[in-house]
């Protein structure tokens, strides 16, 4: 062989050697890369979880004082406010003014408030409270001439002399509306943020299921994005998929109408959804197909199939499974009986797989 015959047989003999080195040294910088972005993703997701947690509580959802609880109340301008939009919007729908504030629970100085709000500051009433409040912006006179109810004025307008305590009252309702919008605008702010966090997550790692379904709660809530809740679906069906407990929840939460308005209701596929989420410990999602076992809905009816799961539950330390199968066993009897103080698995699975 000679000398060039030699060389080209070495260099043929190392160019593999060469290429396999170079694949390997990029396939190890691919996988340093991909470790990095999850981690920057789960960095992100954190951000976003925090945001979340840390948001202002929605003051625009307080109920109304429960008109039954024995004892005192304290007379809360802010609860007072939004048991007056739940007032406005019905009887500006048509109600009669009397039986809802019947329905309401509503004192004497509950319909003043909702009647100084209506007469002095609607719209900002209804900018601050939230769509439920958007025909509240339409003045008394506007409602001239036509079949829409007026609301009744507040004390001291019919002979055209304002009260001072209807002057003060209207004072004290701007500026709690004043509150409750800066309120409002932080925890908006908070949730544009904390949605920022998830996209920019989910854009770095596409396959986190936690990110989806944060993305996919945002938009089932309208949290810091437009309320979508095809897209949500889409997102949680796709958390589901990779076998995220939440999502699977979430997933049986739109096939039973929970919350969902975009599908069909299907409590077939809503019960596959339920069962996987609860064999990995999802609370809700245990509540609900332990139900549906017990009434037949969606599946066949099937005592044994739901004590199994209560008694799963239990010996995980569930207590919410705890009790539940102590209730069960004193509406159904055997097999919710069947079982140890803890909750634990009876012998009855065995016993049937015996007998089989």
């Amino acid at each position: 062989m000679s000398n060039e015959d030699a060389k080209r047989a070495v260099l043929i003999r190392a160019q593999p050697a060469a290429l396999f080195k170079s694949g390997a040294t990029a396939l190890a910088a691919r996988g340093r890369d991909l470790l990095r972005k999850k981690e920057e993703a789960a960095e992100w997701l954190r951000k976003g979880l925090e945001l979340r947690d840390t948001a202002p509580a929605d003051p625009r959802v307080t109920g109304p004082i429960n008109p039954y609880a024995p004892g005192p109340q304290k007379t809360d301008l802010r609860v007072q406010l939004q048991t007056a939009v739940n007032y406005l919007t019905q009887v500006l729908a048509g109600s009669a003014p009397d039986a809802v504030a019947a329905s309401l629970g509503m004192t004497r100085d509950d319909l003043e408030v909702a009647h100084v709000a209506h007469f002095f500051v609607p719209e900002t009433l209804a900018a601050v409270m939230g769509n439920s409040a958007a025909r509240i912006g339409e003045r008394v006179e506007d409602h001239a001439g036509s079949t829409v109810p007026v609301i009744p004025s507040p004390a001291g307008m019919g002979d055209g002399v304002l009260s001072q305590k209807t002057v003060e009252l209207s004072v004290q309702i701007s500026l709690e509306l004043e509150r409750i919008e800066q309120q409002v605008g932080k925890r908006e702010e908070n949730l544009e943020e904390a949605f920022r966090c998830f996209e920019t997550g989910h854009e770095l790692d596409s396959w986190n299921p936690e990110l989806l379904y944060w993305l996919a709660e945002s938009y089932r809530r309208g949290d810091g994005v437009f309320q979508n809740e095809e897209k949500a679906l889409a997102l949680f069906r796709r958390a589901a998929d990779m076998g995220y407990a939440s999502a699977q929840t979430a997933v049986g939460d739109a096939y039973a109408q929970c919350g969902f308005s975009c599908i069909p209701e299907d409590f077939k596929e809503a019960a596959r959804w339920y069962q996987a989420a609860a064999e990995q410990g999802d609370e809700e999602a245990l509540c609900m197909i332990v139900d549906m076992y017990q009434r037949g809905k969606g599946v066949k009816q099937n005592h044994s199939e739901a004590a199994r799961l209560l008694r799963d539950a239990a010996a995980r330390g569930n207590e919410n499974a705890k009790h539940n199968l102590r209730l069960s066993s004193e509406r159904y009897g055997p097999p919710y009986d069947r079982c140890d103080g803890e909750g634990g698995r009876s012998g009855l699975r065995s016993d049937a797989e015996a007998l089989g």
